[in-house]
Protein backbone atom coordinates (compact mmCIF):
# COMPACT_ATOMS: atom_id res chain seq x y z
CA UNK A 1 0.00 0.00 0.00
CA UNK A 2 1.14 3.72 -0.16
CA UNK A 3 0.70 7.33 0.61
CA UNK A 4 -3.02 7.71 -0.46
CA UNK A 5 -6.01 10.50 0.38
CA UNK A 6 -7.75 8.84 -2.22
CA UNK A 7 -7.47 5.36 0.20
CA UNK A 8 -9.32 7.38 2.97
CA UNK A 9 -11.94 8.78 0.65
CA UNK A 10 -13.14 6.00 -0.95
CA UNK A 11 -12.83 3.57 2.13
CA UNK A 12 -14.15 6.25 4.88
CA UNK A 13 -16.01 8.76 3.21
CA UNK A 14 -19.47 7.82 5.82
CA UNK A 15 -17.03 9.82 8.65
CA UNK A 16 -18.40 12.73 7.14
CA UNK A 17 -21.72 11.42 8.76
CA UNK A 18 -20.27 10.03 12.03
CA UNK A 19 -21.14 12.33 14.84
CA UNK A 20 -17.69 10.73 16.94
CA UNK A 21 -14.61 11.96 16.08
CA UNK A 22 -12.82 8.50 17.72
CA UNK A 23 -14.66 6.44 15.71
CA UNK A 24 -13.41 7.73 12.36
CA UNK A 25 -10.00 7.24 13.93
CA UNK A 26 -10.46 3.80 15.67
CA UNK A 27 -11.71 2.77 12.40
CA UNK A 28 -8.01 3.38 10.66
CA UNK A 29 -6.05 2.11 13.14
CA UNK A 30 -7.92 -1.45 13.79
CA UNK A 31 -7.92 -1.78 9.69
CA UNK A 32 -4.12 -1.37 9.45
CA UNK A 33 -3.51 -3.23 12.42
CA UNK A 34 -5.43 -5.83 11.41
CA UNK A 35 -3.34 -6.24 7.63
CA UNK A 36 -0.26 -7.40 9.98
CA UNK A 37 -1.79 -9.94 11.83
CA UNK A 38 0.01 -13.05 10.22
CA UNK A 39 2.83 -11.73 12.07
CA UNK A 40 3.06 -12.63 15.71
CA UNK A 41 3.35 -10.08 18.80
CA UNK A 42 2.90 -7.18 16.47
CA UNK A 43 1.22 -4.10 18.44
CA UNK A 44 0.86 -0.56 17.60
CA UNK A 45 2.18 2.19 18.89
CA UNK A 46 1.22 6.33 19.80
CA UNK A 47 4.66 8.63 19.76
CA UNK A 48 4.13 11.51 21.59
CA UNK A 49 1.46 9.76 23.94
CA UNK A 50 2.33 12.35 26.78
CA UNK A 51 0.66 15.33 24.53
CA UNK A 52 -2.52 16.48 24.61
CA UNK A 53 -3.92 14.42 21.76
CA UNK A 54 -2.06 11.70 22.32
CA UNK A 55 -3.11 11.33 25.76
CA UNK A 56 -6.69 11.63 24.82
CA UNK A 57 -5.72 9.00 22.29
CA UNK A 58 -4.55 6.08 24.73
CA UNK A 59 -7.55 6.85 26.79
CA UNK A 60 -10.12 6.05 24.02
CA UNK A 61 -8.00 3.54 23.08
CA UNK A 62 -8.13 1.21 26.22
CA UNK A 63 -11.87 2.04 26.36
CA UNK A 64 -12.31 0.19 22.94
CA UNK A 65 -10.34 -2.50 24.04
CA UNK A 66 -6.84 -1.52 22.56
CA UNK A 67 -3.49 -1.83 24.37
CA UNK A 68 -0.89 0.41 21.75
CA UNK A 69 2.26 0.85 23.16
CA UNK A 70 2.94 4.44 24.20
CA UNK A 71 6.20 6.17 23.50
CA UNK A 72 7.44 9.41 23.47
CA UNK A 73 10.81 11.51 23.85
CA UNK A 74 9.70 12.84 27.78
CA UNK A 75 10.97 10.04 29.77
CA UNK A 76 8.73 11.00 32.81
CA UNK A 77 5.39 11.72 31.58
CA UNK A 78 5.63 9.20 29.02
CA UNK A 79 6.06 6.74 32.13
CA UNK A 80 3.74 8.19 34.50
CA UNK A 81 1.11 8.02 31.63
CA UNK A 82 2.14 4.69 31.29
CA UNK A 83 1.55 3.27 34.29
CA UNK A 84 -1.46 4.89 35.14
CA UNK A 85 -3.36 3.60 31.92
CA UNK A 86 -1.58 0.50 33.14
CA UNK A 87 0.36 0.24 29.77
CA UNK A 88 3.75 -0.68 28.20
CA UNK A 89 6.23 1.96 27.13
CA UNK A 90 9.38 2.84 26.03
CA UNK A 91 11.11 6.42 25.42
CA UNK A 92 13.48 7.52 22.73
CA UNK A 93 14.21 10.69 20.59
CA UNK A 94 14.18 10.82 16.48
CA UNK A 95 18.36 11.98 16.04
CA UNK A 96 19.40 8.24 15.65
CA UNK A 97 17.61 6.62 12.72
CA UNK A 98 18.88 2.58 14.16
CA UNK A 99 17.45 3.59 17.23
CA UNK A 100 14.54 4.46 15.71
CA UNK A 101 13.50 1.28 13.89
CA UNK A 102 14.71 -0.50 16.72
CA UNK A 103 12.03 0.69 18.56
CA UNK A 104 9.58 0.23 15.66
CA UNK A 105 10.97 -3.50 14.75
CA UNK A 106 7.92 -4.84 16.41
CA UNK A 107 5.25 -2.31 15.65
CA UNK A 108 2.87 -2.89 12.97
CA UNK A 109 1.22 0.85 12.82
CA UNK A 110 3.09 3.84 14.27
CA UNK A 111 0.62 6.84 15.09
CA UNK A 112 2.68 10.25 15.66
CA UNK A 113 1.08 12.54 17.83
CA UNK A 114 4.33 14.32 18.49
CA UNK A 115 4.73 17.92 17.22
CA UNK A 116 5.87 19.96 15.87
CA UNK A 117 5.57 17.50 13.03
CA UNK A 118 7.71 19.31 10.70
CA UNK A 119 10.65 17.74 12.99
CA UNK A 120 9.15 14.60 13.85
CA UNK A 121 7.43 12.80 10.89
CA UNK A 122 10.41 12.57 8.57
CA UNK A 123 12.33 10.29 10.60
CA UNK A 124 9.55 8.74 11.93
CA UNK A 125 8.43 7.91 7.98
CA UNK A 126 11.52 7.04 7.07
CA UNK A 127 11.96 4.76 10.02
CA UNK A 128 9.19 3.30 8.64
CA UNK A 129 9.82 2.55 5.47
CA UNK A 130 13.16 0.49 6.65
CA UNK A 131 10.98 -1.52 9.50
CA UNK A 132 8.12 -2.15 7.34
CA UNK A 133 5.56 -0.16 9.59
CA UNK A 134 2.08 1.80 8.78
CA UNK A 135 2.57 5.15 9.32
CA UNK A 136 -0.27 7.73 10.65
CA UNK A 137 -0.10 11.10 12.20
CA UNK A 138 -2.27 14.33 12.94
CA UNK A 139 -0.60 16.94 11.46
CA UNK A 140 -2.05 19.29 9.64
CA UNK A 141 1.51 21.21 7.88
CA UNK A 142 1.90 21.30 4.45
CA UNK A 143 4.77 20.90 4.00
CA UNK A 144 4.50 16.97 5.95
CA UNK A 145 1.79 16.33 3.31
CA UNK A 146 3.72 17.43 0.57
CA UNK A 147 7.30 15.39 1.58
CA UNK A 148 5.54 12.57 2.21
CA UNK A 149 3.51 12.37 -0.83
CA UNK A 150 7.34 12.54 -2.37
CA UNK A 151 7.74 8.87 -0.33
CA UNK A 152 4.66 7.57 -2.12
CA UNK A 153 7.19 5.12 -4.26
CA UNK A 154 9.19 4.35 -1.38
CA UNK A 155 6.26 3.10 0.51
CA UNK A 156 4.65 1.34 -2.34
CA UNK A 157 8.17 -0.82 -2.65
CA UNK A 158 8.00 -1.37 1.01
CA UNK A 159 4.36 -2.48 1.40
CA UNK A 160 3.52 0.49 4.27
CA UNK A 161 0.97 3.06 4.32
CA UNK A 162 2.25 6.41 4.98
CA UNK A 163 -0.52 8.22 5.78
CA UNK A 164 -0.71 11.60 7.32
CA UNK A 165 -3.15 13.77 8.45
CA UNK A 166 -5.44 10.99 9.68
CA UNK A 167 -7.62 13.19 12.25
CA UNK A 168 -10.05 16.08 11.64
CA UNK A 169 -7.17 17.23 9.09
CA UNK A 170 -7.86 15.97 6.49
CA UNK A 171 -10.46 12.82 6.56
CA UNK A 172 -13.88 15.68 6.78
CA UNK A 173 -12.77 17.89 4.40
CA UNK A 174 -11.04 15.48 2.06
CA UNK A 175 -14.21 13.56 2.07
CA UNK A 176 -16.35 16.91 1.20
CA UNK A 177 -13.70 17.32 -1.32
CA UNK A 178 -13.99 14.36 -3.11
CA UNK A 179 -17.99 14.39 -2.92
CA UNK A 180 -18.02 18.04 -4.73
CA UNK A 181 -15.65 16.72 -7.33
CA UNK A 182 -18.00 13.56 -8.26
CA UNK A 183 -21.00 16.19 -8.72
CA UNK A 184 -18.97 18.34 -11.17
CA UNK A 185 -16.34 16.32 -12.28
CA UNK A 186 -14.47 19.08 -14.53
CA UNK A 187 -14.65 21.40 -11.95
CA UNK A 188 -11.24 23.54 -11.76
CA UNK A 189 -11.41 25.50 -8.75
CA UNK A 190 -12.15 24.24 -5.42
CA UNK A 191 -13.14 26.71 -1.84
CA UNK A 192 -13.29 24.61 1.49
CA UNK A 193 -13.62 26.44 4.74
CA UNK A 194 -15.01 25.62 8.07
CA UNK A 195 -16.20 27.59 11.16
CA UNK A 196 -14.98 26.69 14.78
CA UNK A 197 -16.05 28.48 17.73
CA UNK A 198 -14.18 26.03 20.30
CA UNK A 199 -10.82 26.36 21.91
CA UNK A 200 -7.18 25.11 19.64
CA UNK A 201 -5.17 22.02 21.47
CA UNK A 202 -1.46 24.06 22.20
CA UNK A 203 -0.45 21.60 19.10
CA UNK A 204 -2.32 23.24 16.89
CA UNK A 205 -1.66 26.43 18.68
CA UNK A 206 2.13 25.95 17.81
CA UNK A 207 1.18 25.11 14.47
CA UNK A 208 -0.76 28.17 13.44
CA UNK A 209 2.54 30.15 14.82
CA UNK A 210 4.64 28.17 12.82
CA UNK A 211 2.11 29.03 10.09
CA UNK A 212 2.76 32.78 10.47
CA UNK A 213 6.34 32.54 8.70
CA UNK A 214 5.36 31.14 5.19
CA UNK A 215 2.79 33.70 5.24
CA UNK A 216 -0.51 32.49 3.29
CA UNK A 217 -0.51 29.67 0.67
CA UNK A 218 -3.18 28.69 -2.21
CA UNK A 219 -2.76 26.10 -4.87
CA UNK A 220 -2.67 28.06 -8.41
CA UNK A 221 -2.86 25.66 -11.36
CA UNK A 222 -1.40 22.71 -9.39
CA UNK A 223 0.87 24.79 -8.27
CA UNK A 224 1.23 25.80 -4.43
CA UNK A 225 1.95 29.60 -4.33
CA UNK A 226 2.91 32.03 -0.94
CA UNK A 227 0.48 34.44 -0.76
CA UNK A 228 0.19 37.29 2.11
CA UNK A 229 -1.80 36.89 5.28
CA UNK A 230 -5.39 37.12 4.82
CA UNK A 231 -5.10 37.02 0.59
CA UNK A 232 -8.71 37.29 -0.13
CA UNK A 233 -11.69 37.77 2.17
CA UNK A 234 -15.08 36.66 1.08
CA UNK A 235 -18.58 36.02 2.83
CA UNK A 236 -19.48 32.12 4.05
CA UNK A 237 -22.82 30.78 4.73
CA UNK A 238 -21.93 28.02 7.15
CA UNK A 239 -25.70 27.37 7.51
CA UNK A 240 -26.68 30.27 10.17
CA UNK A 241 -25.94 32.89 7.74
CA UNK A 242 -23.18 34.43 5.63
CA UNK A 243 -19.92 35.11 7.96
CA UNK A 244 -16.59 36.99 7.13
CA UNK A 245 -13.67 34.21 6.36
CA UNK A 246 -9.92 34.43 5.10
CA UNK A 247 -7.74 32.18 3.21
CA UNK A 248 -5.40 30.18 5.12
CA UNK A 249 -2.38 28.16 4.91
CA UNK A 250 -4.54 24.60 5.29
CA UNK A 251 -3.22 21.05 4.50
CA UNK A 252 -6.13 20.63 2.39
CA UNK A 253 -4.51 23.02 -0.09
CA UNK A 254 -2.02 20.49 -0.76
CA UNK A 255 -4.19 17.06 -0.12
CA UNK A 256 -7.35 17.97 -1.88
CA UNK A 257 -5.27 18.19 -5.17
CA UNK A 258 -4.22 14.59 -4.73
CA UNK A 259 -7.95 13.24 -4.24
CA UNK A 260 -9.51 15.23 -6.83
CA UNK A 261 -6.86 16.55 -9.69
CA UNK A 262 -8.74 19.91 -9.06
CA UNK A 263 -5.59 22.76 -10.08
CA UNK A 264 -6.96 25.74 -8.24
CA UNK A 265 -7.44 25.22 -4.41
CA UNK A 266 -8.40 27.83 -1.65
CA UNK A 267 -9.10 27.32 2.26
CA UNK A 268 -10.90 29.76 4.61
CA UNK A 269 -11.51 29.82 8.18
CA UNK A 270 -14.59 32.02 9.65
CA UNK A 271 -13.36 34.93 11.77
CA UNK A 272 -14.29 37.92 13.62
CA UNK A 273 -13.92 41.47 11.59
CA UNK A 274 -10.96 42.53 14.18
CA UNK A 275 -9.42 39.15 14.29
CA UNK A 276 -9.25 39.50 10.08
CA UNK A 277 -7.84 43.19 10.56
CA UNK A 278 -5.14 41.91 12.90
CA UNK A 279 -4.15 39.62 10.21
CA UNK A 280 -3.58 42.24 8.09
CA UNK A 281 -1.41 43.69 10.52
CA UNK A 282 0.71 41.26 11.05
CA UNK A 283 1.76 41.43 7.49
CA UNK A 284 3.74 43.93 8.13
CA UNK A 285 5.40 42.32 10.96
CA UNK A 286 6.05 38.49 9.69
CA UNK A 287 9.79 39.08 9.53
CA UNK A 288 9.96 39.56 13.41
CA UNK A 289 7.36 36.68 13.81
CA UNK A 290 9.29 34.34 11.91
CA UNK A 291 12.41 34.41 13.82
CA UNK A 292 13.42 31.69 15.67
CA UNK A 293 13.64 33.26 19.07
CA UNK A 294 10.44 35.16 18.21
CA UNK A 295 8.80 31.78 17.77
CA UNK A 296 10.43 30.04 21.03
CA UNK A 297 8.90 32.83 22.87
CA UNK A 298 5.51 32.22 21.15
CA UNK A 299 5.55 28.74 21.66
CA UNK A 300 6.57 28.63 25.37
CA UNK A 301 3.56 30.63 25.64
CA UNK A 302 1.45 28.50 24.46
CA UNK A 303 3.14 25.73 26.69
CA UNK A 304 2.18 28.49 29.49
CA UNK A 305 -1.06 29.73 28.92
CA UNK A 306 -2.94 26.85 26.50
CA UNK A 307 -3.98 23.55 28.05
CA UNK A 308 -6.52 22.38 25.22
CA UNK A 309 -10.44 22.28 25.12
CA UNK A 310 -11.90 20.43 28.52
CA UNK A 311 -14.04 17.42 27.98
CA UNK A 312 -17.19 20.00 28.41
CA UNK A 313 -15.85 22.08 25.79
CA UNK A 314 -14.52 18.81 23.67
CA UNK A 315 -18.75 17.16 24.23
CA UNK A 316 -20.08 20.80 23.08
CA UNK A 317 -17.78 22.61 20.74
CA UNK A 318 -19.03 21.71 16.90
CA UNK A 319 -17.13 22.71 13.23
CA UNK A 320 -18.97 23.51 10.54
CA UNK A 321 -17.49 22.57 7.16
CA UNK A 322 -18.40 24.20 3.71
CA UNK A 323 -17.24 23.76 0.27
CA UNK A 324 -17.72 24.92 -3.64
CA UNK A 325 -16.62 23.60 -6.62
CA UNK A 326 -16.71 25.62 -9.88
CA UNK A 327 -16.08 24.46 -13.47
CA UNK A 328 -14.56 27.03 -16.55
CA UNK A 329 -18.20 27.63 -17.55
CA UNK A 330 -19.30 29.12 -14.25
CA UNK A 331 -21.03 25.94 -12.85
CA UNK A 332 -21.04 25.55 -9.53
CA UNK A 333 -21.46 23.42 -6.40
CA UNK A 334 -22.00 24.08 -2.61
CA UNK A 335 -22.13 21.56 -0.07
CA UNK A 336 -21.43 21.43 4.05
CA UNK A 337 -21.17 18.91 6.82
Amino acid sequence: MQFLFCFLTQNVALFMYLGNKWSEFFIIVTTLTKQKETMPEKNWMIYGANGYTGRLIAEEALLQGLRPILAGRNHKKIKSLAQRLNLAWCCFDLKNPEIISSYLDRIALLLNCAGPFTATSVPLAKACLKSRTDYLDITGEMEVFEYIHSMNEKAREAGVVLCPGAGFDLIPTDCLAATLKKYLPDANYLALAFDSKGPVSPGTAKTIIEGFKYGGMIRKNGILSAVSLAHKVRKIDFGSGPKMAITISWGDVSTAFYTTGIPNIEVYVALPERAITLMKILRIFRFIISLEPFQKLLKKIVDIKIKGPSVQQRKTSRVHLWGEVINSKGDSVQGEA
